[in-house]
């Protein structure tokens, strides 16, 4: 406070300013710093503040009669002599009330402060008040109320304002506030009047801050959905609605409230405070009430458990269940465990699906694999991954585990009955492409033409199975600057072509097969033999007398030729008169080789080396790049499955009258490769012979034969997931991938053995078909918006009038997460990941990406909106 102020309004107090005699004034508030002198249009006051009578007398005998202003303390004032306040300007000893000192300083009239704590708290704060003023219209008065808002929204920093009182509440309890009686009765005082009855029932709680915690604990029991809870679960806020003179209805409504703004606020903090408030439950209610509760611990831990039984019971749950127990209060102490739960959940939606009969139709095995049965392992990775974070619902996980590995056993062994036929034929069957053989198909192919695409890249992921690469897919398509799939117009579907590595499914004799254009004729070597020195010496020479390229220049880069980072192979494919660059990336393989079987794959693109620039580099220099694998591989499982001695762990030489390997099946591989002789093949997920490792390969099942082949473009998009990976309970034969009709000769296996009996569900009442999405006004603004893109006509016609819809919401907010499009769209949340991932295949196949898929640091994924031309007004 500025305390020329004060004074100057003690000397007009007195009679004005004059150029002789002095003024007796006692030293309030905003006097305890003063200046020395004191400059009126009279003259000069020397300013004094003398400690006793005969130190005032001495300063005025000094002064000869100049102007003096003395300041004297309340003691000094009371026992000072007559004589000395009679000759004082207006007889008498000044002051200046609290209510005026305020008006001087603020600028402002104050009214009706008689509160001295109020008082002294605005004189402390005095200089922030008029700062605060000073940012809004100027009142004509400060009354009490208008004093009380002003003093809390400075003492609080605004918070009482701005937040919610269970805000408040969490901010309190984190944090203790330390205020003296006048700031807590202020505070009291507002929060009753701001905050409805959750802010009188906060004021309640600050008068004592050892009631914060108590209306927590206790509200968050009262938020339970039950309508009469016992006098021992409300604790401490017991009889307070009638102190408050409030309805027992009415305070327990607000109580609850408080509790879950407070709860909210808190965030992973809030665990501790439901602990407590589940321990005082646990005493007082009963067991059904509590595991009904959606913010209480004992909830959540039911639900789970309730999801897991299910799941291994055989039954399909939805991912919305996952959903609910994300949305639980204490959720955030379970996230190891609902990420099991949303794999295991995951898989019992797969293993929902009904079983196809394809016969001996190896396509239609194959095609089978890609569009469902790879997700099914990949999701079973994933929970594999999830387990090993999680003590919970390992039983539960390992049922679900076991019926998916049973399941997944009945199609390889169907898989490989239909090569044991007549393997020849299956490897070149229509529709698939052999490994030897992609230099003369789509995609390596020139369109229209014969021949390999003149400039070309071609990576091979070493011992890459389909599960792993959707993984690697799903990273890639996930950066800011996307690389994917891309879409192909003509078949209205992603360009993924099925294809097949030979047998067996070894380095030697696969990635032989790729560089050479054919099946190579030398005998089968182990993996163990054919390391980093066989590989240099072959495969190059195998390449240079590839057929297939002509004359076409080329270069082979393998894993000794990365030691650099990469830089040669970035040099390589920015170089135009380089037709044909490939490069093998042995990440995964060497994972898979070891004999660390603790540990899953754990592969992302990011972590190989020069893999992600250099698919970068060969999209900026034009190229075509296609990626391929040599051969996948079939998961450690367990020592259970270990069937013999070898050193090839899936495939094995027969001699005579040796039988066959459990777990294995005999193929005739009609001379393609390889030593004459019986040759077994390994079928069953995870049978090995010899020692553990990490994954095998050699054998015949899906996850070993069929290999990724495909293009990936700048802006491309992630496989589609089927319609279990996100949807509900209900199996439908529409969410099982096409296939052609069993064979009337083909006998139909006998139904697999149904889970446990349950009640038939009472038929669910007919739902409406949904019409349109939006309004007719909504579609027609939506339909302006998408005449302002700029798009083609013809790929406009393509799109449907949902992702027409989606597309609108993108380019309306430039970027929109996943749910906010869904909310927009009025669409199930789990049905919008893959009407995105097609309409960015249709506008990148229809020349016109327009949208970016951006992965964000909550995992939710967000597309923005990308101009590709002139907008149109």
């Amino acid at each position: 406070m500025n305390a020329q102020v004060v004074l100057k309004r003690i000397v007009e107090m007195a009679g004005g300013a004059a150029e002789r005699g002095y003024v007796l004034a006692i030293a309030g508030e905003g006097l305890e710093e003063l200046p020395a002198t004191l400059d009126t249009v009279a003259g000069r006051y020397a300013v004094v503040r003398p400690s006793s009578e005969i130190a005032l007398r001495h300063t005025l005998w000094k002064s000869g009669g100049a102007p003096v202003l003395a300041l004297l303390s309340p003691a000094l004032a009371k026992k000072l002599p007559a004589d000395l306040v009679r000759r004082a300007r207006g007889r008498k000893i000044h002051a200046v009330e609290p209510a005026e000192l305020l008006s001087l300083a603020l600028g402002v009239q104050v009214i009706g402060t008689d509160d001295p704590d109020l008082q002294r708290l605005a004189i402390d704060h005095v200089d922030r008040i008029r700062d605060l003023i000073g940012q809004r219209t100027l009142p004509t008065v400060v009354d009490r109320e208008l004093l009380d808002e002003l003093l809390v929204d400075v003492i609080l920093v605004g918070k009482l304002r701005h937040e919610r009182p269970g805000a408040l509440l969490a901010g309190w309890l984190l944090e203790p506030p330390a205020w003296t009686p006048p700031v807590r009765d202020l505070v009291a005082r507002q929060l009753e009047r701001l905050g409805g009855i959750e802010g009188k029932i906060l004021a309640w709680a600050v008068a004592d801050s050892a009631r914060l915690e108590p209306c927590l604990v206790h509200g968050a029991l009262l938020a339970l959905d039950e309508p009469e809870l016992p006098q021992s679960t409300w604790g401490k806020l017991w009889g307070v609605f009638r102190e408050l003179g409030l309805l027992p209805e009415t305070f327990r409504l607000g109580a609850a409230t408080l509790a879950r703004e407070a709860l909210d606020a808190l965030g992973d903090r809030a665990a501790e405070y439901l602990k407590r408030a589940e321990s005082v439950a646990r005493r007082t209610l009963q067991p059904a009430v509590l595991a009904r509760s959606r913010d209480l611990p004992l909830g959540l831990d039911n639900l789970c458990e309730s999801v897991a039984q299910r799941a291994a019971a055989g039954e399909a749950v939805a991912h919305a269940e996952i959903e609910a127990m994300a949305r639980h209060r204490f959720a955030g102490a379970r996230g190891g465990e609902i990420a099991v739960l949303e794999e295991m959940v995951r898989l019992s939606r797969w293993l929902a699906q009904p079983e196809r009969d394809h016969g001996r139709d190896v396509v239609a095995h194959v095609r089978q694999y890609q569009q469902q049965g790879a997700f099914a392992d990949w999701t079973a990775a994933r929970l594999r991954v999830a387990l090993a974070g999680s003590l919970s619902h390992q039983k539960q996980a390992e049922a679900v585990l076991a019926r998916y590995r049973a399941r997944r056993d009945r199609e390889n062994e169907a898989f490989a009955a239909a090569l044991r036929d007549d393997y020849v034929k299956a490897l070149h069957a229509d529709g698939l492409v052999p490994l030897h053989r992609i230099w003369t198909k789509p995609p390596l192919r020139r369109e229209g033409g014969e021949g390999v695409v003149e400039r070309l890249y071609l990576v091979v992921l070493d011992g890459c199975s389909y599960p792993v690469f959707l993984r690697l897919l799903a990273e890639l398509a996930g950066e800011v600057a996307p690389i994917g799939l891309r879409f192909d117009p003509q078949r209205k579907q992603l360009a993924i072509v099925p294809a097949l590595a030979p047998l067996p499914t070894i380095t030697s004799h696969a990635r032989s097969a790729i560089f050479l254009g054919e099946i190579p004729k030398d005998p089968w070597i182990a993996e163990t033999v054919w390391r980093d020195t066989r590989e240099a010496a072959t495969d190059p020479a195998r390449f240079k007398q590839n057929a297939a390229l002509g004359a076409r220049s080329r270069r082979l880069f393998l894993k000794g030729d990365l030691a650099d980072h990469g830089q040669a192979l970035l040099g390589a494919l920015r170089d135009g008169a380089m037709g044909v660059v490939a490069a093998v990336f042995n990440a995964v393989d060497d994972q898979i080789g070891g004999a660390n079987t603790g540990a899953a794959v754990t592969v992302r693109a990011r972590e190989i080396t020069a893999l992600v620039p250099s698919l970068r580099a060969a999209l900026e220099a034009g190229r075509r790049v296609v990626v391929t694998a040599d051969h996948g591989h079939s998961p450690y499982w367990g020592k259970q499955l270990r069937v013999g001695d070898g050193s090839s762990p899936r495939h094995r030489l027969l001699g005579a009258g040796d039988p066959v390997p459990a777990g294995f099946i005999e193929i005739d591989d009609g001379g393609l490769g390889g030593e004459p002789g019986r040759k077994a093949f390994a079928w069953r997920m995870g049978a090995y012979l010899g020692v553990p490792q990490v994954g095998f390969h050699g054998g015949c099942s899906l996850e070993e034969m069929v290999v990724p082949l495909c293009e990936l473009v700048a802006g491309g998009v992630a496989a589609d997931e089927p319609a279990w990976w996100y949807g509900g309970a209900q199996a439908t034969e529409a969410s099982v991938a096409p296939g052609p009709a069993t064979p009337a000769s083909a006998p139909t296996p006998p139904p697999a053995p149904a889970p446990a009996a349950k009640p038939a569900p009472a038929p669910a009442p007919s739902v409406p078909v949904q019409g349109h999405l939006f309004s007719p006004e909504r579609e027609v603004m939506h339909a302006s918006l998408i005449e302002r893109l700029g798009l083609p006509a013809a790929l406009r016609a393509e799109l449907e009038r949902s992702e027409q819809a989606a597309l609108a919401v993108v380019f309306e907010s430039k970027s929109a997460r996943l749910s906010d499009i869904a909310a927009r769209l009025a669409r199930p949340l789990n049905r919008v990941p893959g009407l995105m991932s097609r309409l960015m295949g249709k506008l990148h196949a229809g020349g016109f990406p327009c949208l970016r898929r951006q992965l964000l640091p909550d995992g939710e994924e967000q597309y923005v909106y990308v101009p590709q031309g002139t907008e149109r007004a």
